[in-house]
Protein backbone atom coordinates (compact mmCIF):
# COMPACT_ATOMS: atom_id res chain seq x y z
CA UNK A 1 0.00 0.00 0.00
CA UNK A 2 2.83 2.37 0.89
CA UNK A 3 4.43 1.77 -2.51
CA UNK A 4 1.24 2.73 -4.37
CA UNK A 5 0.75 5.84 -2.24
CA UNK A 6 4.34 6.86 -2.89
CA UNK A 7 3.88 6.38 -6.66
CA UNK A 8 0.65 8.37 -6.58
CA UNK A 9 2.40 11.16 -4.67
CA UNK A 10 5.24 11.21 -7.21
CA UNK A 11 2.70 11.55 -10.02
CA UNK A 12 0.92 14.45 -8.29
CA UNK A 13 4.23 16.22 -7.64
CA UNK A 14 5.34 15.73 -11.27
CA UNK A 15 2.05 17.17 -12.58
CA UNK A 16 2.27 20.19 -10.27
CA UNK A 17 5.91 20.76 -11.22
CA UNK A 18 5.00 20.60 -14.92
CA UNK A 19 2.19 23.13 -14.39
CA UNK A 20 4.57 25.50 -12.59
CA UNK A 21 7.23 25.16 -15.30
CA UNK A 22 4.64 25.82 -18.02
CA UNK A 23 3.46 28.91 -16.13
CA UNK A 24 7.04 30.23 -15.81
CA UNK A 25 7.78 29.56 -19.49
CA UNK A 26 4.59 31.31 -20.59
CA UNK A 27 5.63 34.30 -18.48
CA UNK A 28 9.12 34.28 -20.03
CA UNK A 29 7.67 34.01 -23.55
CA UNK A 30 5.29 36.92 -22.97
CA UNK A 31 7.97 39.04 -21.29
CA UNK A 32 10.29 38.80 -24.29
CA UNK A 33 7.39 39.22 -26.68
CA UNK A 34 6.93 42.80 -25.44
CA UNK A 35 10.17 43.74 -27.24
CA UNK A 36 9.21 41.99 -30.50
CA UNK A 37 7.00 42.68 -33.47
CA UNK A 38 5.75 39.12 -33.20
CA UNK A 39 6.76 35.83 -31.63
CA UNK A 40 6.08 32.14 -32.15
CA UNK A 41 6.60 29.06 -30.03
CA UNK A 42 8.53 26.34 -31.82
CA UNK A 43 8.67 22.61 -31.27
CA UNK A 44 10.62 21.52 -28.17
CA UNK A 45 13.77 19.77 -29.36
CA UNK A 46 15.16 16.64 -27.75
CA UNK A 47 18.47 16.45 -25.92
CA UNK A 48 20.09 14.60 -28.83
CA UNK A 49 19.32 17.51 -31.19
CA UNK A 50 20.47 20.31 -28.89
CA UNK A 51 23.55 18.53 -27.60
CA UNK A 52 22.81 19.22 -23.94
CA UNK A 53 21.90 17.10 -20.94
CA UNK A 54 19.26 19.56 -19.70
CA UNK A 55 15.85 19.26 -21.37
CA UNK A 56 14.54 22.19 -23.40
CA UNK A 57 11.35 23.62 -21.89
CA UNK A 58 10.72 26.54 -24.27
CA UNK A 59 11.77 27.10 -27.87
CA UNK A 60 10.65 30.39 -29.33
CA UNK A 61 11.45 32.76 -32.18
CA UNK A 62 11.03 36.51 -31.94
CA UNK A 63 10.90 38.99 -34.80
CA UNK A 64 12.69 42.05 -33.41
CA UNK A 65 13.24 45.37 -35.15
CA UNK A 66 16.89 46.33 -35.47
CA UNK A 67 16.37 49.43 -33.31
CA UNK A 68 14.86 47.26 -30.53
CA UNK A 69 17.62 44.62 -30.60
CA UNK A 70 19.53 46.01 -27.60
CA UNK A 71 16.32 46.31 -25.57
CA UNK A 72 15.48 42.70 -26.44
CA UNK A 73 18.94 41.48 -25.43
CA UNK A 74 18.71 43.40 -22.15
CA UNK A 75 15.29 41.88 -21.42
CA UNK A 76 16.65 38.40 -22.21
CA UNK A 77 19.69 38.93 -19.96
CA UNK A 78 17.54 40.22 -17.08
CA UNK A 79 15.14 37.31 -17.51
CA UNK A 80 18.05 34.86 -17.67
CA UNK A 81 19.40 36.19 -14.37
CA UNK A 82 15.96 35.78 -12.77
CA UNK A 83 15.45 32.29 -14.22
CA UNK A 84 18.87 31.04 -13.10
CA UNK A 85 17.71 31.48 -9.51
CA UNK A 86 14.93 28.99 -10.31
CA UNK A 87 17.22 26.45 -11.99
CA UNK A 88 16.67 27.47 -15.64
CA UNK A 89 18.75 29.39 -18.12
CA UNK A 90 18.07 31.19 -21.36
CA UNK A 91 20.23 30.64 -24.39
CA UNK A 92 19.65 32.85 -27.40
CA UNK A 93 21.29 33.39 -30.75
CA UNK A 94 20.85 35.73 -33.62
CA UNK A 95 19.83 37.93 -35.13
CA UNK A 96 18.80 35.56 -37.89
CA UNK A 97 16.80 36.20 -41.06
CA UNK A 98 13.06 35.98 -40.47
CA UNK A 99 12.73 32.92 -42.68
CA UNK A 100 10.23 31.07 -40.50
CA UNK A 101 7.65 33.85 -40.25
CA UNK A 102 4.96 33.54 -42.88
CA UNK A 103 2.42 36.33 -43.34
CA UNK A 104 -1.12 35.12 -42.87
CA UNK A 105 -4.27 36.97 -43.74
CA UNK A 106 -7.75 35.83 -42.86
CA UNK A 107 -10.51 37.49 -44.81
CA UNK A 108 -14.24 37.33 -44.68
CA UNK A 109 -15.53 36.03 -47.84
Amino acid sequence: MAFFLEEQLKEVIAKEAEKEINKMMEGAFESLKTQAVTAVKNKILGKELIGRQEPMVLNASYLVLEEKMEDFKKEAEDLNHEMQGKGFFIEYSGPWPAYNFIPLEIREG
